[in-house]
């Protein structure tokens, strides 16, 4: 971000300490997230950004790479370098305005899981196997 604020009128607001609940409105009064994480699994920060549209600058951790993968208006960095990472915000503050990401992560819908762990739970209750389809925790194939 220091690499930017003599180019752009740029300005970090850190999330931490903030009750969850409140993020939202944080993510939509921000203009892009920046993920800079050096080790994650599948980082709900990206996931809340993508439900919130906002774009999203991050570095390939996790599975990140596959979250935004089609997601135009998000950029994966090549590496971790301040120089790369203060470029690809560039673009996406260039490019401006929301992401469709909601879409992205429309799958994670706790109420979609519940009724699929639901009907696992049904399907061994009633002594039958589940079709051997995993949750979707993973984005769907795309149409």
């Amino acid at each position: 971000v220091e690499l930017l604020t003599a180019a752009l009128p740029v300005r970090l607001v850190v999330g931490w300490g903030v009750p969850h609940a409140e993020m939202p409105y944080y993510m939509g009064a921000c203009d892009a997230l920046v993920f800079t994480s050096r080790q994650e699994g599948s980082p709900n920060a990206v996931k809340e950004a993508l439900a919130c549209n906002l774009p999203i600058v991050s570095v390939a951790v996790g599975d990140v790479v596959e979250r935004l993968h089609g997601v135009a208006g998000c950029e994966v960095c090549a590496d971790d370098r301040p120089e790369t990472i203060a470029a690809a915000l560039a673009r996406v503050l260039a490019r401006g305005g929301r992401i469709a990401g909601r879409e992205a992560v429309r799958h994670l819908d706790e109420r979609l899981i519940t009724q699929q762990v639901l009907a696992i739970y049904r399907a061994a209750l009633n002594g039958a196997r589940p079709a051997p389809e995993p949750l979707t925790a993973a984005r769907p194939p795309a149409a």
